[in-house]
């Protein structure tokens, strides 16, 4: 297990920008959020980049660079783990908070283990953060008038709803006290997986799974490509 131990003096804007976009995702459809993204932000920043130009050359971050690896990986199609170890080595999460990787929770007695794949903390707020390929699909259609949120997203889904009760019912555990991982009582989940949905009826099948499982929010690897450019941009 990796740990990152968190540094609000690496990027002290990051901890504000990413409760703010906790609370719009928790809040929000993505569909509603790419068309804030698309029309507000996006528009601002190409209305801006003269003016930025005409300043002289602004230095890229690292997190910036490394968003743009993401983007390249993740339209490659590669498996998810190499998406992971991009997005914690390069702390696009955020910089500030207590993080680690591969976050593994021994079998006790008839409770299966986990290994959790990312998981964050700011010690009163923890999330849980599960990860698919990019080719992972959402939606399963019959046919063109006949579609329903894919089996692999339900199991997905169950599978991250899991590791929040298995986390909350272990968080006394002996090894993870060793470790001095805060896991506090309020847990968010977050699945990423897949790529943004083409209509507005694909969203609206996912809100509706969502609304049967309020903790967790279902995200596209396009919809955490956008977070992390509003965050480090």
């Amino acid at each position: 297990m990796d740990i990152n131990l968190g540094n609000p003096l690496k990027f002290p804007q990051s901890e504000f920008k990413t409760q703010m976009e906790s609370e719009i995702r928790s809040r929000c459809s993505e569909g509603v959020l790419f068309e804030l993204h698309d029309r507000l932000f996006t528009d601002l920043k190409n209305r801006l980049k003269p003016i930025s130009q005409s300043l002289g050359t602004r230095q890229i971050s690292e997190q910036e660079l490394a968003i743009e690896d993401l983007r390249h990986k993740i339209e490659r199609n590669v498996k998810e783990s190499e998406l992971q170890k991009i997005i914690f080595k390069k702390e696009l999460l955020n910089p500030s908070r207590f993080s680690c990787m591969e976050m593994r929770i021994e079998k006790n007695g008839s409770q299966r283990g986990a290994r959790i794949d990312i998981y964050t903390s700011t010690g009163s707020q923890g999330e849980i953060i599960e990860l698919k390929r990019a080719s992972h699909p959402l939606i399963a259609y019959k046919n063109k008038n006949s579609a329903r949120p894919s089996k692999l997203l339900i199991r997905g889904v169950k599978q991250t709803e899991r590791y929040g009760t298995l986390i909350l019912a272990l968080k006394n555990q002996e090894k993870l006290i060793k470790k001095q991982i805060p896991i506090p009582n309020n847990i968010r989940l977050r699945l990423i997986a897949g790529r943004r949905l083409k209509s507005h009826n694909s969203y609206t099948l996912i809100n509706a799974l969502r609304s049967e499982s309020p903790n967790i929010t279902i995200q596209s690897w396009d919809a955490f490509l956008a977070e992390c450019v509003r965050i480090f941009s």
